[in-house]
């Protein structure tokens, strides 16, 4: 992980300032640190165009996994990755409080909460039946911490 962003953005330099002439970005959004985030940094400091990350897992220094070198390596491109941001949008204030407490000095981040309007996005009356079987699509980590009891 702390390296694939490296590899993605070594992929991208040959369309993205090509791109960028053509058609100039105003500005380069991407999820989360790694990798994502590590490429359009990178790619943010070569085109000087500003970059906006969204963060949506808790995971916010990519630590919680294979410990070790390679986790404070991956907290280490992270924090780049922060610093390099014009803002860091966070779904929850747990994980931008969990992103300030982390970072050596201050970032700038905000609050989304990533809702739905349930009156808007419901079925059409008629549509669903009370003993109809339902099936839903997540796309995501199905984790116990989302609420998604796969047992």
């Amino acid at each position: 992980m702390s390296s694939a962003g490296r590899w993605l953005y070594a992929r991208l330099l040959a369309e993205v300032p090509r791109l960028h002439r053509e058609r100039p970005i105003d500005v380069i959004h991407a999820h989360a640190a790694l990798p994502c985030g590590h490429a359009a940094a990178l790619l943010s400091r070569r085109l000087k165009i500003p970059l906006v990350l969204t963060l949506h897992g808790l995971d916010v220094f990519n630590t919680c996994f294979l410990p070790g070198v390679s986790a404070q390596w991956r907290r280490t491109v992270s924090i780049d990755v922060y610093r390099a941001a014009r803002t860091v949008i966070c779904v929850s204030k747990t994980m931008q409080g969990l992103l300030q407490e982390g970072m050596p000095e201050g970032v700038r981040s905000w609050v989304i909460y990533n809702g739905t309007d349930t009156d808007f996005f419901a079925p059409a009356p008629g549509v669903a039946q009370p003993h109809q079987k339902q099936e839903i699509l997540v796309v995501g980590n199905l984790i116990a911490g989302k609420g998604m009891n796969l047992c």
